[in-house]
């Protein structure tokens, strides 16, 4: 996860960002899990991220936006 401070374009956005109408990313991790995070972009160059959810490969697509963010 803390690869996340470089080059967060590297990484793509999830098939649930067309439904849930923001830019959710995801992050490969040890081949089977998913890191899903969203990005707030402060100024131009710099941003924070936030990281949403971990989640094993085979484990169910979210399905609307409070998945994702939880009890926040």
């Amino acid at each position: 996860m803390l690869t996340l401070e470089n080059f967060l374009q590297r990484c793509s956005l999830t098939i649930e960002s067309k439904y849930m109408g923001i830019e959710v990313r995801q992050l490969l991790y040890q081949k089977q899990f998913l890191i899903l995070f969203t990005v707030q972009n402060l100024e131009e160059e710099e941003g924070v991220v936030y990281i949403h959810r971990v989640r094993h490969g085979s484990q169910q697509r979210l399905e609307n936006i409070q998945d994702l963010y939880g009890d926040e």
